[in-house]
């Protein structure tokens, strides 16, 4: 469905069906002002049979209305209260949304935006109701691998109408956010959703050059290959890929959007292991088939990249796909082994189902050459972070209190939740180890936070966070599939930076 504004309404426009709220004390309320009177006496008519009296989500259809006749007119109820809770406006917009795809209109006029949202401005309401909107709809379907013929038929085209022309620039910008916002996310879940025998660490690094060709005066892709990494003695990474056929990539995307030399880049580290066996502390074979989705955070650093490329932001990101296989060969890393990380910090692995944390160590420490302003890491970690805050709250760790905050604030604006756990130097006592510096595994207790502990031994001095996403990323219900989470948490904290 797409989304642009209408101003001025005239009725030779092209318009299949008309969106009305009606309220319950004062049906007409906040009707535009090219309802005539006629029609208004024919609604008022309606509602004496009882069958639609304005209550929140009540819809009817309406066909012949006087002066209208050859448009249909959707009637929603929007409840007692003038003033909208968000909670009720959402009730009205997914029930607007729903009668929409059960009729054949596919030019459709709403005037629901230019009723009043408790703490919603107009830019919020829009991006809301359009967000909503698409949500609803369940507006992506993977369909890569099923044979469909598309029927162009099914494209609809949503105006939303205002009277006030001074709103039209912001109405128009929180549609063009929103756009660009859900084509990352659309992106984000293609790549999650790809099998592994596709998406391995090669092909997250192809879809990361094909993104500079399609942005190249604002991005910058450079490949670091496995003979690199050797030199670069990032041996914790190189690990967990020793049992795979595969090899590892890892993808550095530079967007330039603040030319000043002095602007410091904020640095999105995404974890991709494409697929994650466990290796030799190998997994149960119940829901094998989801550790496809082990590259949630390069997906969703890949479709961040795309939004704020698309918006053309003027700040300056660093974008890093952390791609490999974790899998079982003769070349498997072992529990007992004993790894150098880039940094010369000694590990000794426990668990080589505790791989992501290897991973991102190196990658933190390779990160220190972009002189980062902010470190954010985004990553399905923990199993642990599943039990703690279940599919509702992504986990945040941070070594900053203000850049937690901004991300706990954008994520209730976007309603892309996150929930602080705590990093606290005594979860370090777990990863103590006799023979080296430390250990990669927890001791099965806080094993989130213990995860974090791990990493911040690598972050140096820099404003860092830490999104544990392996509760949110994906879904594992009868209709499996990535839920394109955080993308919205980062993308609205972009924005607002």
């Amino acid at each position: 469905m797409n989304f642009s504004v209408f101003v001025n309404y005239e009725p030779d426009k092209l318009i299949d069906c008309i969106v009305l709220g009606i309220f319950e004390l004062n049906p007409f309320s906040y009707l535009p002002n090219f309802i005539s009177d006629q029609v208004k006496i024919y609604i008022s008519k309606i509602m004496k049979y009882g069958d639609f009296q304005g209550q929140i989500g009540q819809t009817l259809v309406l066909y012949n209305v006087p002066t209208m006749t050859k448009k249909r007119i959707l009637l929603i109820g929007c409840g007692k209260n003038i003033n909208l809770s968000e909670s009720h406006y959402k009730k009205i917009i997914k029930a607007c949304i729903k009668n929409l795809v059960s009729i054949r209109a596919k030019y459709i006029l709403c005037s629901l935006i230019n009723y009043n949202v408790l703490h919603l401005n107009m830019y919020r309401k829009v991006r809301f109701f359009v967000e909503i909107s698409k949500e609803f709809l369940n507006f992506y379907e993977f369909k890569n691998f099923k044979f469909l013929h598309e029927n162009p038929d099914d494209q609809r085209y949503f105006f939303l109408y205002i009277e006030n022309i001074k709103k039209l620039a912001i109405i128009k910008l929180a549609i063009k956010h929103v756009d660009a916002i859900f084509k990352g996310i659309i992106r984000t879940k293609n790549l999650c959703n790809m099998p592994s025998n596709i998406c391995n660490a090669k092909y997250l690094s192809e879809k990361s050059k094909s993104l500079q060709l399609e942005y190249p005066n604002l991005l910058n892709t450079n490949i670091i290959s496995k003979r690199e990494m050797e030199k670069l003695k990032m041996n914790a990474y190189l690990s967990v890929s020793y049992g795979s056929y595969n090899e590892p990539f890892m993808s550095i995307i530079r967007y330039t959007g603040n030319p000043e030399r002095n602007s410091y880049p904020i640095v999105l580290i995404g974890k991709g292991v494409t697929f994650d066996s466990g290796g030799l502390s190998i997994k149960p074979s119940r829901n094998l088939d989801e550790m496809k989705y082990d590259m949630s955070g390069a997906a969703t650093v890949y479709g961040v990249m795309t939004t704020i490329s698309e918006l053309q932001l003027p700040i300056n990101v660093i974008g890093i796909l952390a791609g490999c296989d974790n899998m079982i060969g003769q070349n498997s890393y072992r529990p007992g082994d004993i790894i150098t990380s880039m940094s010369g910090k000694k590990i000794e692995i426990l668990n080589t189902d505790a791989e992501g944390r290897l991973i991102l160590c190196d990658v933190l420490t390779y990160s220190n050459r972009f002189n980062p302003g902010i470190i954010i890491d985004i990553a399905t970690l923990t199993g642990a972070c599943t039990v703690a805050l279940g599919e509702i709250y992504t986990g945040l760790m941070s070594n900053n209190e203000q850049l937690a905050q901004d991300l706990i604030n954008a994520g209730k604006i976007s309603n892309d939740l996150v929930w602080r756990l705590p990093l606290h130097t005594n979860y370090s006592k777990d990863l103590q180890s006799s023979v080296a510096d430390l250990n990669n595994s927890d001791k099965g207790l806080a094993g989130a936070s213990v995860a974090a502990c791990f990493l911040s031994k690598f972050v140096n001095n820099d404003l860092w966070a830490h999104l544990d996403i392996a509760g949110t990323a994906w879904s594992s219900s009868k209709m499996k599939g990535a839920t394109g989470r955080p993308n919205k948490l980062l993308c609205e904290y972009l924005l607002n930076k």
